[in-house]
This record gives C-alpha cells, sequence and structure tokens, in this order.
C-alpha cells in the first residue's frame, strides 16, 4: 500500500546502502526499531510505527520514505454533527460540508459524465442528418 495505519508493521525492500544510515526516523525526529535481512541483493526491512507522519530511512539523502496514516475510525467524520464541526473550527480551517451524502466516494470520484457525452454525440448526428435532408430537399426544389 502507499499508506499503512498506525500500529501495524511496515514491510518494505532497500539497498543494502540505505541500511549503513542511523535507521528509521519518526516525523519528530526520534529513532524507531527497524529489523531486516538479506534479500538477495536488497535487504528486507520491517517496523512498527507509532504515530502518523512521514517516517523516512537515511540522513541527509533519503532512501526510503513511508507514509503512516491515524486508524480510519478516527478520521471518519461522518459521525460528528457539523454545527459542532463549523464550532470547533473557529474560523481557522477552510472546508465545507457536502449536504446529504453518505457516500463519500462519490464525492471523492465525482459523478461520471460519459453518458452524457453519448447523449451529445447521438443529438449532434440527429442534427447533421436533419441538415442533410433539408440541403437534399432545398436542392431538389431548386
Amino acid at each position: 500500500p502507499i499508506s499503512y495505519p498506525v500500529g501495524e508493521r511496515v514491510h518494505a525492500e532497500v539497498w543494502k546502502e540505505a541500511l549503513h544510515t542511523d535507521g528509521i526516523r519518526t516525523p519528530d525526529g526520534r529513532r524507531t526499531e527497524m529489523s531486516h535481512e538479506r534479500r538477495g541483493a536488497r535487504y528486507g526491512i520491517s517496523f512498527v510505527p507509532e504515530m502518523p507522519g512521514f517516517h523516512t530511512l537515511g540522513s541527509p539523502k533519503i532512501s526510503y520514505i513511508c507514509g503512516v496514516n491515524p486508524p480510519a475510525k478516527e478520521a471518519d467524520l461522518r459521525a460528528v454533527d457539523n454545527e459542532r464541526l463549523a464550532e470547533a473550527d473557529e474560523g481557522e480551517l477552510q472546508g465545507y460540508f457536502v449536504a446529504e451524502r453518505e457516500n463519500y466516494q462519490d464525492v471523492a470520484w465525482g459523478v461520471p459524465i460519459f453518458h452524457f457525452f453519448i447523449l451529445a454525440a447521438i443529438l449532434f448526428l440527429t442534427f447533421e442528418i436533419a441538415m442533410q435532408w433539408l440541403a437534399e430537399k432545398f436542392r431538389s426544389a431548386a
């Protein structure tokens, strides 16, 4: 996965040179315990992140970076009342509420509009046929 939840073991592969650094660093700069094993020319590393943010391997040149997110239940604000969220904001944050939307995947991915393109093509072709019919009618009348 692109990101991992807090508390779940992260597995990755890095080059041997990356292991000669000072280990995995948490977002606040502390070191995290890391285990590693050889896998051919590369090494498999694993660690358990304790906080959300970007965990990095390598200093000053970063050779591996891993995004860690808070648990999904913690990030889901659907159960919180919108008025309470607005009061907690106090004008510091920008955002908006989507009324009557329980399926947030629709909001994230949008509404499919492919069928509108098909409808527009059919209308355009119908208009073109009508214009051809009118042109043929006027040519035959003249």
